[in-house]
Formats: C-alpha cells, structure tokens, sequence
C-alpha cells in the first residue's frame, strides 16, 4: 500500500512539474490576451518575437503537449486503477484536448451554441472567446497525441518499477 502512494506521489510531482513548464511557456511565448490565465500575468511581457520554422511550431505546439501530458499524470496520480484504467484516462484526455483544439476550426458556430450563463461563472466565461478567437492548428493535435503517448509510456515505465518492487 505504501508503494502505491509513492507511485502516486511521482505521476503527481510529475504531472505538476510539467504543467508549470507549460505554464512558463506560454508566459514567454503567448501574446498577455491569448489565453484566459494570462490576464493575470504580473510580468506584464512583450509580445514575444515570432519565431519561424519548424522550431517555431513546435515552440508553439508545447503548451498542447504539456497540458494533456500533464492533466493524465494528475489524473492517473489521483485516481487507484490498473493499465485499462490508465488507457481510459488517456483516451479521455486526449478527446477532450482534441475536441477542444477542433472546435477552434469551427468556432463561431460553436460559440454561438455556448449557453449565456457561462458568462457568470469563473473560467466557463471565457468560453465562447476561446472558440470565437482560437486558432485550429493541427500541430496542436499532434503534439495532444504524442503527449498522450507520452504520458502513457510514463505510466506504464513506473506501473513496470512498482509491481517489480513488489514481487
């Protein structure tokens, strides 16, 4: 039982590790409007400098990888369950990041169908802005997939190092 904790503990410390890289990146690489925390952002940066290329998209696609890299660790670090488990959370995550990022292509439609009380709820507020003014990429997509690959691989690597401790 006490193996089990510190497994837990690690995709936590993990996860929470990994969602605070996301979140410095997209302090330094994201324009103070581009995304609903940011307006709380007391550094009060710059736009940051465009930068081209491929390491460019992939600067950009790191918030994507990170945060449905991070939100499965956390998941999995809360939640007692075994590799079916595990491949649940990942497919949950990576659908709702994927839906998310999709429902940017097709954003005026979809905020058109987001009820007017989210306007009065904290975080749900932003939401039709976050598909009326978001950008489809689908180097997003890609990087939510090999994040959640990621993730898995991750899982699996410290399911493997704990049931060897155990026996």
């Amino acid at each position: 039982m006490e193996r089990h904790r510190e497994y837990n503990g690690t995709l936590l410390l993990i996860g929470t590790v990994v969602l605070f890289l996301g979140t410095g990146i997209y302090l330094v690489s994201r324009p103070g409007d581009s995304a609903y925390f940011l307006r709380y952002n007391p550094f009060d940066m710059p736009s940051p400098p465009v930068i081209p290329g491929t390491l460019g998209d992939i600067v950009r696609a790191l918030p994507s990888f990170t945060h449905v890299f991070s939100f499965i660790l956390l998941t999995a670090g809360l939640v007692r369950t075994g590799n079916r488990g595990h491949i649940v959370i990942c497919a949950g995550w990576c659908i709702v990041d994927c839906l998310f990022e999709t429902g940017q292509r097709y954003g005026t439609v979809i905020a058109a169908i987001i009820p007017d009380w989210f306007q009065g709820i904290p975080f749900l507020e932003n939401t039709a802005n976050f598909f009326r003014l978001g950008t489809f990429d689908p180097i997003d997509l890609a990087a939510t997939i090999i994040g959640t690959a990621a993730a898995y691989v991750v899982i699996r690597m410290l399911t493997n190092k704990k049931d060897k401790e155990l026996s």
